[in-house]
């Protein structure tokens, strides 16, 4: 090859790489957590004080008599409906509905709030669907702290509880808020929960496996942002569905199509 050819070849392979790489970056920006990796390093676009804050939200309940109300109304949200393990809802529900989550994600406390009440009441309770969920930890390390108790809570048939009145009292991506003494005063607050009990099981096989079965099933389904959502009508394939907002309407928007 000549000298003239060669080097058409290495710009021509080098402008290549660098359209993947861009496109990589597009994907990876398009996350709704918009987790977005620059140079290398991972990058969380901290949005989550905005998010939390936007108008008609509710500010996150502090100190334990305010913990705990909101842990008495969660309970009432999931009051008579089965749960056992990380599914809630009729087992003979035709439809399942995955919902993949990172407990830090400040979208899927949104969710959790605004859409998830109505959605249980609408959906769940009625025996519509059931759900199942799924808790991803990509966004550091009070991820995986929050997302084993989630594992160790559903060993008590309460994962949807206790996750629930974390995204209540979510704090702010990445700062470390995810402690011991945090984790116990979700389970504290949290009707019938064992919380002792889970601190000792979050640590167990089980409980990481939970975590690396998740990890696995969305690198297979090819889920890489949260929150979303996967549904399976009976035996059928399961199917990556968008929402176009955190939002009841919006759920029932994407949902219904399945329930026909």
């Amino acid at each position: 090859m000549s000298s003239r050819a060669k080097q058409k070849a290495e710009a021509r392979a080098a402008r290549q790489a660098a359209e993947e790489s861009q496109e990589k970056a597009r994907r990876r920006k398009r996350r709704i957590t918009q987790l977005a990796v620059i140079g290398g390093f991972a990058v969380v676009v901290a949005i989550a004080a905005i998010a939390i804050s936007q108008s008609g939200s509710e500010e996150a309940p502090s100190g334990s008599s305010e913990l705990a109300a909101e842990g008495q109304k969660i309970a009432a949200v999931f009051g008579g409906i089965p749960q056992e393990g990380m599914t809630i809802g009729k087992s003979n529900a035709k439809v399942k509905v995955t919902e993949f989550v990172d407990m830090q994600c400040p979208h899927c406390a949104e969710f959790a709030r605004d859409a998830l009440p109505e959605v249980v009441d609408q959906y769940v309770r009625t025996g519509k669907i059931r759900m199942e969920l799924q808790t991803m930890t990509f966004m550091g390390p009070d991820s995986e702290r929050a997302a084993l108790m989630v594992a160790a809570a559903a060993e008590q048939n309460l994962a949807w509880n206790y996750a629930d009145l974390f995204f209540a009292a979510q704090g702010q991506p990445g700062s470390g808020y995810a402690t011991d003494e945090f984790l116990t005063d979700i389970g504290d607050a949290t009707p019938g929960f064992d919380t002792q009990l889970a601190l000792q099981q979050r640590n167990t096989p089980e409980a990481l496996d939970s975590l690396n079965a998740t990890t696995d099933l969305a690198a297979e389904l090819g889920v890489d942002s949260t929150p979303s959502f996967v549904v399976t009508v009976g035996d059928g394939k399961p199917e990556v569905v968008q929402l176009s907002a955190t939002t009841a309407a919006a759920f029932a928007e994407a949902i219904e199509p399945f329930l026909d």
